[in-house]
Formats: structure tokens, C-alpha cells, sequence
């Protein structure tokens, strides 16, 4: 069966941070107002919630409809209602500590995870926050290691997926964990071809099968194994238009947030 051909025909907001599936359907998107978006599957926008004292950026939704949202250096847990129940982290290296969080999400038992760019590494915390393990460190090309780490997304499976983006040392790739943080594989390169990448900066999955990298102008779609299944070009716009991350909605239109141009409605052709 041929692939899905997909391509952009709406902005749906000028300004984005991250966009999470909810398990009614609906998507929530982060803003620089410190608002949560809810949009239905046709883009159309649902309610609006206020989050106070946090500045989210980085936003995953577990289970329980509980909103898990990041900033730079703190995660933290916020009610359906936007009432923040905890608050973690801080600037630094030690555990449970973050320099530079760049994307969140939830495995099948609601528990999270970090992934932090200059510290080089995944962090696991369970349903109160708490620490669980770590894994990841420095390194150029080794297995398990990282060279800033552009963004993390889990499978329906629990699987793990990160992208880097290291451009001096070459080392954009994609590298596949078990949810203990096992490698299982890798693919990439620095390039332009198929499955070739130049500073990536996020990555998202379909719960279905598919991986989507943002590329420099354009997102890579795999499956889980690594195979090229097509390239998806992003807006013909003016601005830098670097896509950072997205997400799939169950209708499978496709969400994906552009650091310049906002969150952008991809449909297929």
C-alpha cells in the first residue's frame, strides 16, 4: 500500500510550543501566552486554559487526562482544570536536575520522559515525579551516547525514539531504547539524501507505525525500523521555517509545530 501523501493547507496559530494527543481525541498545543490549546481533528479550536507560574513549552498528556508540562528546567503536573498538583527539577546536572529540556512524553503506565539536550541523556520519573533512571551521557556516534539530544517520542509499544542534531560532529541520527533505556538500534547520517538529516530538531510518532523527523525543510517519515517511506515538504514561506516537533491526530491529519511559522494542518493529498 502506498504511503499517505501529505501537505500543508493551514496555520492554525502563529506561535507554538509543543502539541500532545489527548485520550479523548482532541490535541492540546503550548504557547508563549502560558495557554493550553485544545483543537479538534479538523484544527478547529476548542477551549483555551490558562496555566499560571509555568511557561510551558514542552506538553505530553497521560491516561488519566493529566497534563504533564516543561519548561527549560522543570517539568511539572497540572490537573484538568490547570491546578498544578507538583512542580520538579532545576537547572543542573545531578539527577532530576535539566539544562535545556527539549521534549516530553508518557509511557503506557503514565510514568515520563525528559529529554535534556546539554546534559546529554533521558531521564525517567514515575506518576509523582519522582526519579527512576537515567541513561545517555556524551558521545559522538557511540550507541546509547548523545550529542544533544533534539527530541524524544515514545510508541505505542514503548518503544524510544530520539533524534540529535549535533552539526560540528555530525552525529544527526535516529537511535531506538527499549522503555529501560536498552539500544536497539540506529540510522542516520549527516546529509541531504533519504534518511540523511541536517541539524534535526524533533521527532513524533503516529502510535501506528510511522516515525515523522523534522528536517531542515522537510519531515522524514520511517517506520519503526528505520525504512525511508517519504519525504513531506514543509510551507513555501519566506521565514526559516525548521519544524521542532507535531503530532498525528486518530483521523490522521497531521499537527506540526514550525519555530517561525507556528503550528501548521497537514492533510493528505
Amino acid at each position: 500500500m502506498a504511503a499517505k501523501s501529505y501537505i500543508p493547507v493551514k496555520r492554525l496559530s502563529k506561535s507554538v510550543g509543543h502539541i500532545a494527543n489527548a485520550p479523548d481525541g482532541t490535541l492540546w498545543f503550548t504557547s508563549p501566552k502560558s495557554v493550553l490549546t485544545q483543537i479538534d481533528q479538523r484544527g478547529n479550536v476548542l477551549s483555551e486554559l490558562p496555566i499560571k507560574g509555568f511557561k510551558a513549552s514542552a506538553i505530553a498528556i497521560d491516561s488519566n487526562y493529566t497534563f504533564w508540562l516543561a519548561d527549560q528546567f522543570r517539568f511539572g503536573r497540572f490537573k484538568r482544570n490547570g491546578k498544578q498538583e507538583l512542580i520538579s527539577g532545576g537547572k543542573g546536572i545531578r539527577k532530576g536536575q535539566f539544562n535545556i529540556i527539549t521534549k516530553i512524553d508518557m509511557l503506557a503506565d503514565n510514568t515520563l520522559i525528559v529529554a535534556d539536550m546539554y546534559t546529554h541523556r533521558i531521564q525517567h520519573f514515575d506518576t509523582n515525579g519522582r526519579f527512576i533512571n537515567q541513561w545517555g551521557g556524551y558521545g559522538i556516534r557511540g550507541e546509547g551516547k548523545f550529542n544533544y539530544i533534539g527530541g524524544v517520542t515514545v510508541t505505542e509499544n514503548d518503544h524510544v525514539f530520539t533524534i540529535e542534531n549535533a552539526i560540528p560532529n555530525k552525529c544527526e541520527r535516529v537511535q531506538h531504547f527499549d522503555q529501560s533505556g536498552k539500544f536497539v538500534q540506529q540510522w542516520g547520517k549527516e546529509g541531504t539524501g533519504n534518511g540523511e538529516f541536517t541539524s534535526p530538531c524533533g521527532i513524533f510518532n503516529d502510535r501506528k507505525g510511522s516515525l515523522f523527523v523534522c528536517d531542515s525543510y522537510r519531515l522524514q517519515q520511517f517506520d519503526y525500523a528505520g525504512k525511508h517511506i517519504q519525504n513531506i515538504p514543509y510551507p513555501k514561506m519566506s521565514k526559516w521555517n525548521w519544524a521542532h516537533g507535531g503530532a498525528v491526530s486518530e483521523n490522521g491529519t497531521l499537527f506540526v509545530c514550525h519555530s517561525q511559522l507556528g503550528l501548521w494542518m497537514y492533510k493528505t493529498s
